[in-house]
């Protein structure tokens, strides 16, 4: 008897165990920006349903490689709790091989 006994409270911790971990996951939402200095033109997709587009004043770009009007579109997000988690660049995929910057960022969901 005390075995059944011992068996099942080990099988209930367990489970309790288990569904605690599995409320304890981190849920996120997720965010695109793409900034092409060239173009002039930062786009923001959120969670694959939003979508903006973000015109940067000729004024504000010093190059090519000038990424401080993306930073400073990061920085109004990261002030509405989004986080960069990753980053890159390249180019847009035109024949003329304009620079591009992309910041991959995610927010927890409360």
């Amino acid at each position: 008897m005390a075995t059944k006994k011992s068996s099942l409270l080990l099988t209930l911790l367990l489970l309790i165990v288990l569904s605690v971990r599995l409320h304890a996951q981190d849920k996120y939402e997720y965010a695109v920006l793409d900034y092409t200095p060239s173009y002039k033109l930062i786009e923001i997709s959120i969670n694959g349903k939003d979508y903006k587009k973000l015109k940067v004043e000729k004024s504000e770009i010093q190059g090519d490689s000038d990424v401080n009007a993306a930073l400073k579109e990061i920085e109004k997000m990261s002030s509405e709790g989004w986080e960069v988690f990753s980053a890159s660049t390249g180019n847009n995929g035109s024949t003329l091989s304009l620079k591009s910057f992309t910041f991959f960022l995610r927010r927890k969901i409360k």
